[in-house]
């Protein structure tokens, strides 16, 4: 299919800023550089190792104190605004393009997002980081915030990563793959930032829960994970839109959730689980991008 602006206007609109509107997202895709890559040109950067750690132990637990170790999770990537505040995490999927939530970014412009790839504490240099700025925000066009439903999103960075040790791509699942109920997975990102002896990048071990157990805070688009009453363990404010990931049969990591919501006191023990965007589920429209 041919790739063309709809309106007249869409030129302008690019130089208004209004890309990452979602009107113009679906109007303006020749002008706002949006077009779905056809096979067999650019790859953007899927020819990279991807799911590979290079460092690190398996994690414990975010809350409570099991820091990661340094470039252990090298997909990592922080979301900070233009004065360095940290918002929320994300994830290297290629090259050029950060997979996060929408929840994260709606509301803001490419310019007023910097993604931060290779950090693992927030409050001093590491020598590894690599900064970029936004050049488009894609929000999914089913997301609606009042129900969280869809709640992912494309970031295309104003030039692609390099790739190293420090810095490198996670895997998609297959289109439509569910991994299996009790599977151990892992969540990583900045939690407790805020929080004196909290700035460094936190991990932990999360079983997958089933859709029963965890109805009434999900739908299909979902993956819940957590333990549940009692425990401590679990995703909090600073991790929204960072990955949850699994080990697959041939050792690679794979992304198989984004954080979308879950308990506000990074603290589980009122029965409550991290609920993830189901990255299975939307494969086809992130291949559209990259």
């Amino acid at each position: 299919a041919v790739c063309a602006d709809r309106n007249m206007y869409c030129p302008q609109y690019k130089q208004w800023g209004r890309c990452s509107d979602s009107w113009t997202q679906q109007n303006c895709q020749k002008s706002c550089d949006l077009c779905p890559q056809q096979q067999g040109k650019k790859d953007g950067g899927l020819r990279g190792v991807c799911g590979v750690r290079q460092y690190g132990r398996f994690p414990g637990r975010v809350v409570d104190g099991q820091t990661a170790a340094k470039n252990s999770w090298p997909w990592q990537a922080q979301l900070h605004s233009p004065y360095g505040t940290h918002f929320c995490g994300g994830s290297l999927v290629a090259r050029e393009w950060v997979l996060t939530a929408a929840h994260c970014v709606q509301s803001k412009s490419a310019s007023s997002i910097r993604v931060r790839l290779g950090e693992h504490n927030l409050r001093r240099g590491d020598g590894t980081e690599q900064d970029f700025t936004v050049r488009q925000v894609i929000v999914h066009p089913n997301y609606r915030r009042q129900t969280t439903d869809s709640d992912v999103a494309l970031l295309r960075l104003s030039h692609p990563a390099t790739l190293n040790k420090a810095v490198s791509l996670i895997c998609l699942p297959k289109e439509g793959e569910s991994e299996a109920v009790g599977k151990n997975c892992y969540i990583t990102g900045a939690t407790g930032y805020n929080r004196p002896g909290a700035s460094v990048l936190q991990e932990a071990m999360m079983p997958i829960v089933s859709q029963q157990t965890c109805a009434a805070a999900m739908r299909r688009w979902g993956i819940c994970g957590g333990f549940g009453a009692g425990s401590t363990i679990s995703g909090c404010f600073g991790d929204s839109g960072g990955p949850f990931v699994c080990q697959g049969s041939n050792k690679r990591w794979n992304i198989q959730g984004v954080v979308s919501w879950g308990t506000r006191t990074c603290s589980s023990g009122q029965n409550e689980y991290t609920v993830y965007a189901r990255v299975a589920q939307f494969v086809p429209w992130i291949r559209k991008y990259i």
